[in-house]
């Protein structure tokens, strides 16, 4: 993701995505009291999920076991060194 930014991508996911949540519905991100990358990119994919028609008929259980599980292995790729980004 060439953005020209220097700063790491974390910084910049971090911050483009409390920009999205602060303008429209007043909700603080990270730190004390808000909520994180975690919680944000597993609440995107659980609700995947419950409009999907191939994990219809799946437990609410399974299906959030699946979003954190997914939130989790997005945030090890962003967490990556660009270069290794880079390389992919």
């Amino acid at each position: 993701m060439a953005t020209g930014d220097p700063r790491p991508i974390n910084d910049i996911v971090d911050e483009r995505i409390g920009n999205i949540l602060r303008s429209p519905l007043g909700l603080p991100v990270g730190g004390m009291g808000g909520i994180s990358r975690r919680d944000i990119f597993a609440g995107l994919a659980l609700m995947g999920y419950i409009g999907s028609n191939e994990a219809e008929g799946e437990a609410y259980e399974t299906k959030a076991y699946w979003a954190v599980r997914d939130a989790d292995a997005l945030i090890a790729e962003l967490d990556k060194p660009r270069e290794a980004l880079d390389d992919a």
